[in-house]
């Protein structure tokens, strides 16, 4: 819940956030408060005030001249110094008060006499200032340019529009904060004067900031030309580009709002933010502005301090900065967002499924509906969380997961077969009746395959409770669902569920006359325009080697070649002899693969280091059951972030078994766990040493058969079973294992 609590001096809002540590909400106060005065010139000793008991530094710009001030924030971050402000030919007596009580007796001048006047000087001098040192130029650009001398050692700088206020005051803390001076350009072309500060061995980036309607694309061409690697920070409005610097480069609970429609109360604040690593977000003094409201819920930036007086920054403003509505979804996905404010996601009333909670233009709540993984900006992939904020397993970009419930911080979600938790600022969600081109299952020729956006991939045998012709829904791949949510049926593919220490009864002629005569390896050599390796009878031998040698499913390791490298013609595989998208993490996979030596040298650590030791290995921190599996359980929760890996691969064990005439399918006897449950290596807990324990329920296991053994719970039933720690032989008595299907 949010509160309000005023106090003579500032507004104080104190907010009820969630505590992620936490498995339940936790209030977490957080303070808003306003730092205003009667007009800009208290604005700025406010500010002062706020930061600065002493200050041997005061910088000195026109209270009216936006153009010289632009650029003063880094400079005067450097000096440790707040920024006044004065008329053109005379201090104000707040002003020179607040130089007083800062006892300073240096004053950084920003522009020339045009801007401060000689008589200013005079003034400040009365003041108690000794030292005075100016940074003019014959306009705004070459002003700028004689503040960057001051920074002559960065390996940025800001390029931002000189000719409006804006994006140079939103980049202005960051650009402060880390030494980059600030430049000014025109629309179309850099300053010649600019120049030299951008053109030089030392600047090795230009960071632009603003759409191509404010620095235009021809700067950027010119900036590209010259190998200054720009990056365009953008947006469709000031709004949008405060919000996209804040995102890009800010993890803090703390925020800096000013209007966004006049430049003074920004500037004096921005040294401030500055100094509190805090961005500075614009506000509209009319409107909620929906982008500034997202960041502040995507960062949790609910300690917020208002620059500037209700007149520049309402109380309503502050209010709807915080505040929770309600808006209705319509089919397309576009919200009619109401205008009552509420102080918690709790208390926006939905009366129907159509209905949800917003905050900004940001659905945080619905009564049920899709989530979206939706990675933030610097993140590739989303990660799940327990109640207790340990990991469980990560998803890419667009992954569909069920909605359960959502506070302030994370939405409980289905991921697969598994409960778990999402950041609020890594997802988007829509409720059931706007949800289009959700994936799907439907059978073909006796084959199940699955639909996601679009493509279709062969999974396994279809169930016999599926028909052609009807679409079927589900979360985890094995309970099925018809589109009016009517439970159909239940059913887990056997290569999926398959333990990969099983061993395949196919030799690598057999896998290889599969791989010779497939349309589908003719086409990835033909996009590629390269050859396989895989037609390679050496490379096929090595797989099964290395079943034989670290007791590896050979199917398995073919399968996920396949998936993994494009039927052996991806880059990654060309370039790297990577087969398996090994260390190809999802932020940058082409650089961060691994290289190998050879194919089969991939083969070998796929096999050995990654399966035998990793995946299947019960004492790794990798294992899940060591099974292809999906998000909850098997190989596919760490090894891949894409939910259907797992499935995929499965499917292509699926397609080589049926190719070769169905000798791998059910061969196997497979069984499930009912619980966390031992493994002996005998039949009876007497004696018996535990070879290791199975962590959880519905970890698929191989029952090789049946022995008798020590009774237990009345029951003398073991089961012999293929053991997850190295392939050999296990026991497990009969009660803490069931059928798969």
């Amino acid at each position: 819940m949010k509160k309000l609590l005023y106090s003579i001096c500032s507004i104080i809002l104190v907010i009820a956030l969630f505590n992620f540590s936490s498995a339940e909400n936790a209030s977490a106060a957080t303070t808003i408060e306003r730092l205003g005065g009667s007009d800009r010139f208290e604005v700025a000793v406010n500010v002062s005030k706020s930061e600065w008991s002493t200050s041997n530094t005061v910088v000195i710009t026109n209270y009216a001249a936006f153009a010289d001030a632009l650029t003063a924030t880094p400079l005067a971050y450097k000096n440790n110094a707040p920024i006044l402000l004065t008329h053109q030919d005379r201090l104000t007596s707040a002003t020179r008060d607040e130089i007083k009580r800062l006892k300073a007796v240096k004053a950084i001048i920003i522009g020339g006499t045009g801007s401060v006047s000689k008589a200013v000087e005079t003034d400040l001098k009365n003041a108690g200032i000794t030292t005075i040192k100016r940074y003019g130029g014959s306009d705004r650009f070459e002003v700028s340019r004689n503040i960057s001398k001051e920074f002559t050692s960065s390996d940025k700088v800001i390029v931002a529009y000189g000719l409006n206020f804006p994006d140079a005051l939103a980049i202005a803390p960051y650009a402060a904060e880390e030494g980059y001076p600030i430049l000014l350009s025109r629309l179309t072309e850099i300053p010649e004067i600019i120049k030299p500060a951008i053109y030089n061995d030392t600047v090795k980036q230009a960071v632009i900031i603003g759409g191509p309607g404010s620095v235009g694309d021809s700067v950027y061409k010119e900036l590209q030309s010259k190998g200054k690697n720009p990056l365009r920070i953008g947006g469709k409005d000031r709004f949008e580009v405060a919000a996209n610097i804040a995102k890009r480069y800010y993890s803090t609970n703390k925020a800096y709002i000013a209007t966004g429609f006049t430049f003074a109360d920004a500037l004096t604040g921005s040294v401030l933010a500055a100094k509190n690593k805090a961005p500075i977000l614009l506000a509209h003094p009319d409107r909620s502005v929906p982008v500034i409201q997202n960041v502040i819920f995507e960062k949790s930036m609910f300690n917020l301090t208002i620059l500037g007086g209700p007149a520049s920054v309402p109380d309503k403003t502050v209010t709807s900065l915080i505040s929770y509505r309600k808006a209705v979804v319509n089919n397309d996905g576009s919200l009619n967002i109401s205008s009552t404010n509420y102080s918690s996601m709790d208390a926006v009333p939905l009366k129907n499924n159509s209905e949800v909670a917003v905050f900004g233009d940001q659905v945080v709540k619905m009564q049920s509906g899709m989530v979206y993984a939706s990675p933030s900006l610097g993140n590739s992939v989303v990660e799940v969380y327990n109640s207790a904020g340990g990991k469980i397993t990560y998803v890419a970009p667009q992954t569909e997961m069920k909605y359960i419930s959502a506070d302030d911080r994370r939405v409980k979600v289905r991921v697969a077969d598994i409960d778990g938790y999402v950041l609020q600022s890594e997802v988007s969600m829509l409720p059931w009746n706007a949800v289009k081109n959700r994936s799907y299952y439907y059978v073909s020729n006796g084959n199940l395959i699955h639909n996601v956006r679009g493509v279709n991939t062969v999974i396994g045998k279809s169930p016999g409770f599926m028909s052609s012709g009807i679409n079927y829904y589900s979360w985890d791949g094995y309970l099925f669902y018809l589109s009016n949510g009517q439970a159909v049926g239940t059913h887990k593919q056997y290569f999926q569920h398959l333990p990969i220490r099983s061993k395949t009864s196919y030799t690598a002629d057999q896998l290889l006359r599969f791989i010779n005569n497939n349309t589908d390896i003719e086409a990835w050599e033909k996009r590629y325009n390269r050859q396989s390796p895989l037609r390679d009878k050496a490379l096929i031998d090595s797989m099964i080697k290395a079943q034989n040698d670290y007791n590896i499913n050979a199917l398995f390791i073919l399968a996920a070649a396949i998936h993994e490298s494009a039927w052996g013609v991806s880059d990654i595989a060309t370039a790297k002899k990577n087969l398996y998208g090994i260390k190809a993490y999802d932020s940058n996979p082409e650089s961060a693969a691994e290289g190998f030596s050879s194919f089969t040298a991939s083969v070998i650590a796929f096999a050995d280091e990654y399966m035998s030791r990793g995946y299947t290995n019960p004492a790794s921190w990798k294992y899940n059951g060591g099974v292809a599996g999906h998000k909850g359980i098997g190989v596919n929760t760490w090894y891949a972030s894409d939910p259907n890996w797992g499935s995929r691969v499965a499917g292509h064990m699926y397609k080589i078994d049926k190719f070769l005439g169905g000798a791998d399918y059910n061969k196997e006897n497979l069984y499930v766990t009912t619980e966390a449950f031992n493994v002996r290596n005998a039949a009876t807990t007497s004696g018996s040493t535990v070879l290791y324990k199975y962590p959880k329920a519905n970890i698929p296991v191989v029952v090789l058969g049946q022995v008798t053994g020590q009774s237990v719970s009345g029951s003398t039933v073991w089961y012999k079973i293929i053991s997850e720690k190295d392939g050999k032989i296990g026991y497990v008595h009969s009660s803490g294992v069931k059928k798969l299907n």
